[in-house]
This record gives C-alpha cells, sequence and structure tokens, in this order.
C-alpha cells in the first residue's frame, strides 16, 4: 500500500510543512513573498487576527503517523456507511462500542441530529 512508504517515525508531519514553508518570524520581511505569492481577499484569502500564526511554536505535538491515520480512516468510514446506507445493525454496533475500545487513539462521539 502506497501510504505505508511514508516516513512513521516522523513525530509530526506539520513540522515537514513548517520547514518547506520557512514562514517569516512576527516582523520579519523575509519570506513574505511565499504568503503574498498565495493572494489575497480577490482569491477568498482573507487575513484572520483572531487565528494563530502558522508554525510559530518551540515543538509540535507527537501525532499518529500517517499510514496508521488512513488505518484508522478506513475502519471508520466502511462500517459508517454500511452502518447507514446498508442499515447494517452489526456495523453501528462496531462504531458505537468497538471501534474506540480497540483504538486508543479514536474517541467516538454521536450527536443527534434533530
Amino acid at each position: 500500500m502506497p501510504w505505508r512508504s511514508f516516513p512513521g517515525n516522523l513525530p509530526n508531519p506539520d513540522s515537514l510543512g513548517c520547514q518547506a514553508v520557512d514562514l517569516p518570524s512576527e516582523g520579519e520581511e523575509e519570506g513574505l513573498e511565499f504568503l503574498e505569492s498565495l493572494g489575497g481577499p480577490e482569491d477568498g484569502i482573507v487575513a484572520n487576527p483572531d487565528c494563530p500564526a502558522a508554525c510559530q511554536f518551540d515543538s509540535l505535538p507527537p501525532a499518529i503517523p500517517a499510514s496508521r491515520q488512513v488505518e484508522l480512516a478506513i475502519l471508520s468510514v466502511f462500517p459508517f456507511f454500511e452502518a447507514y446506507l446498508r442499515d447494517d445493525d452489526a456495523a453501528e454496533a462496531f462504531l458505537k462500542e468497538r471501534l474506540a475500545a480497540e483504538n486508543p487513539e479514536l474517541s467516538v462521539e454521536w450527536v443527534l441530529s434533530p
């Protein structure tokens, strides 16, 4: 499977993105060209002063390896569709009772829609 070739020992894959983007620190002018090249309000890119700056931290928290994220997505999505599109009670029971219990990285919450 192709996702298994992604470096699984990265503590947090966002570190690759932060290194690639190399955003300027607060008050620096160098590197702003990249941000400006993304566009502006006419392109749907609007600065939000309440949003924290990207990559402005000393360290990133550990993350689930990308290959495990894919596995968890498959474990979640397939039974979800089986439960709700095929009305499969066993798939719904797996989602509600076993998915999070068997995968400690997950938490499952049920929200009733009106």
